[in-house]
């Protein structure tokens, strides 16, 4: 993305405060300094990191300082995983979507009855780590190696950094720019629920790098039911629009289900959103 058009986004979303964050982010990134303190970090604490939420621990295994600051970090996202436990019933059905390494997924399974975790990640070295960390911490995770959408079939994810390297947060399905991209299996979530592959969810996290309206579209019977009482969905003002959504369009699809829309956490552009039912 262009310098300017970020500026320009940075302003709209969060006005000169965010802007004013958003230098200060990149100058600490663009230092080096981040890379030092988190590869200091790695050296010193070695393979796993565990962290500690509102009396829910999990541990995640890291073989690399990138791994090792997404771990550390929580990738910036304490909040909201405190926000997603708060919601979360024993008997509750949890899809994390756009697993990753499985940070939510290991969180909530310490909380959810077995078998009652489903992750969605469709990038193999993420996988991998996904299964080792739900090893680690000793939660049952049913895996689906496939991204959710709005149609089923093949689509290429775009990747970034190392295609083997796990962790990497940017990952998303391919808009046909050029770059590194691996071909992944694509199905709407209502698909897999009337097949009776998988239990219909009561509880959502959304994390998919400008496709979550397309996430949504593939589910819109979930969301109608009566079972699913909570969304969580991380939007990208910047790069929902290069998936045929819009933010207008991704919050009426949830409003038309009843859902009341908050939000929660602002990293301009990004925020994540929580819808919930209130009468569920």
């Amino acid at each position: 993305m262009k310098l300017l058009t970020r500026i320009h986004r940075l302003i709209r979303h969060g006005g000169p405060v965010e802007l004013l964050k958003g230098a200060f982010r990149f100058v600490y990134w663009q230092s080096g300094l981040r890379e030092a303190r988190h590869a200091l970090g790695y050296k010193l604490h070695g393979s796993s990191v565990t962290k500690t939420i509102k009396n829910t621990t999990a541990s995640f295994e890291v073989s690399t300082p990138a791994e090792y600051a997404r771990a550390n970090t929580l990738h910036n996202e304490r909040s909201v995983i405190a926000n997603v436990l708060q919601s979360l019933n024993s008997d509750d059905v949890f899809y994390d979507i756009g697993a990753n390494i499985g940070t939510y997924a290991c969180f909530g399974g310490q909380l959810l009855d077995d078998g009652s975790v489903i992750a969605f990640e469709p990038h193999p070295a993420n996988i991998k780590r996904l299964q080792e960390n739900a090893a680690l911490n000793n939660v049952q995770v049913k895996i689906r190696p496939v991204a959710l959408s709005n149609e089923h079939g093949t689509s290429k994810l775009d990747v970034s950094g190392e295609d083997d390297q796990a962790g990497v947060g940017t990952h998303s399905l391919s808009t046909g720019d050029t770059g590194r991209t691996i071909q992944i299996d694509m199905v709407e979530g209502d698909r897999l629920i009337e097949a009776r592959e998988i239990p219909p969810p009561s509880v959502m996290k959304i994390d998919v790098e400008g496709a979550e309206q397309l996430v949504l579209e593939g589910l819109t019977s979930a969301l109608e039911s009566e079972r699913c009482h909570t969304i969580y969905c991380e939007v990208h003002p910047d790069r929902i629009s290069d998936f045929g959504g819009s933010e207008q369009e991704l919050r009426e699809l949830l409003k038309i289900n009843g859902y009341t829309i908050q939000i929660i956490k602002n990293r301009s552009p990004e925020y994540f959103l929580k819808a919930y039912q209130e009468n569920k």
